[in-house]
């Protein structure tokens, strides 16, 4: 009997059958389904001999299907074998190990680039002084950006007043959070929130809810604000009425070790990723920066042409298109999660 014989019959969605080996060895002889032209096929194994281990290694690994039809130019080929996995750049940094995972798991290659790192301020005395004057009653609305930063000026504070003084003040508060993060702190803390932020959660949704559930004329709002201040948010405030401080506490800064963000950026250039996918808006800022001190910033903005941008969320793509890039899929929710799926998705369709 011959190594491979072959049986017509097999086929999947679209014409093209999978290439994935079934059947088991309790005395039966295993089917492995492949592709052909324009239908599917069984071989059957009924022996392993040197020439059927030899015609299975091409197929898996060499995907050289000629052996099996001479005639077939590979027209028809099943795209699980002609495709590879769609190849993204993320630029994630704090949880770069989720996002990475995450794009395995729908299917896609990860290329990981951390972009930034979140750095105290050195001089923590502006945050010490909002701390007198919370502490001395004269704020009446404290707005909480970042679950990092809210944790960050609780730790300056601490430097020279006790944690349990800042929470008791932080009672006598109304307390506004942009986001899930800040509020998983308070809750650690047992603080309660007066206004929380609708998704997606910017800072246009934050002050709309802020305008509808409170009377912001005369009053006293901190912001507890990340990396780089949003005037158009703090003018808004003033808009209506508010007497507005803004508290930095942190501010971005690159990574230490700058190897991985080089080389996305160089690869980007020479072989142009499928998907560039950015989770903030610093995260575009110092690609761009990084790109400009490699002396490519124009070649690699030319290159971010052939590849497809996915954002996170409206302030992620805010940013994008102030830097002239177009946003081809944008997550809803703003999470990560939906990010990915869109992103492979889009790939897909093409």
């Amino acid at each position: 009997m011959t190594d491979v014989a072959a049986s017509s019959g097999c086929s999947s969605a679209g014409g093209k059958a999978g290439v994935y080996l079934c059947g088991y060895f309790s005395g039966r002889a295993p089917l492995l389904p492949v592709d052909s032209p324009g239908r599917g096929f069984f071989i059957l194994l009924t022996q392993f001999s040197d020439e059927a281990s030899r015609k299975l290694y091409l197929l898996f690994h060499t995907k050289d299907e000629q052996f099996l039809n001479p005639q077939y130019d590979g027209s028809t080929r099943n795209d699980f074998m002609t495709q590879p996995k769609p190849r993204i750049c993320t630029f994630e940094s704090r949880r770069a190990s989720e996002m990475c995972k995450l794009i395995e798991k729908f299917g896609g290659h990860a290329t990981n680039a951390p972009s930034m790192r979140e750095m105290p301020l050195d001089q923590q005395s502006a945050t010490l002084e909002f701390a007198e004057r919370l502490f001395g009653e004269d704020v009446d609305i404290l707005v909480l950006m970042t679950g990092v930063g809210t944790r960050h000026m609780a730790d300056a504070i601490a430097t020279k007043y006790p944690r349990e003084k800042l929470i008791s003040a932080l009672h006598d508060l109304t307390i506004v959070v942009r986001g899930p993060k800040p509020t998983v702190v308070l809750k650690e803390w047992g603080v309660p929130i007066h206004v929380r932020t609708p998704e997606p959660n910017t800072w246009r949704e934050m002050l709309i809810a802020m305008q509808e559930q409170l009377d912001l004329s005369g009053k006293r709002v901190a912001v507890q604000e990340y990396g780089i201040s949003n005037d158009e948010f703090l003018q808004s405030l003033r808009a209506s009425g508010a007497v507005v401080e803004s508290v930095i506490v942190y501010r971005w800064d690159l990574p230490l070790d700058r190897g991985p963000l080089e080389f996305a950026i160089t690869e980007q250039i020479k072989n142009p990723f499928d998907v560039l996918m950015f989770t903030s808006a610093q995260q575009i800022r110092h690609a761009l920066q990084v790109a400009e001190e490699l002396g490519n910033k124009e070649k690699f903005r030319e290159s971010l042409l052939q590849s497809k941008i996915c954002s996170v969320g409206p302030t992620c793509s805010e940013t994008l298109v102030e830097c002239g890039l177009q946003v081809d899929f944008e997550a809803s929710p703003p999470k990560m999660g939906p990010l990915v799926r869109g992103a492979m998705e889009l790939v897909s369709a093409g």
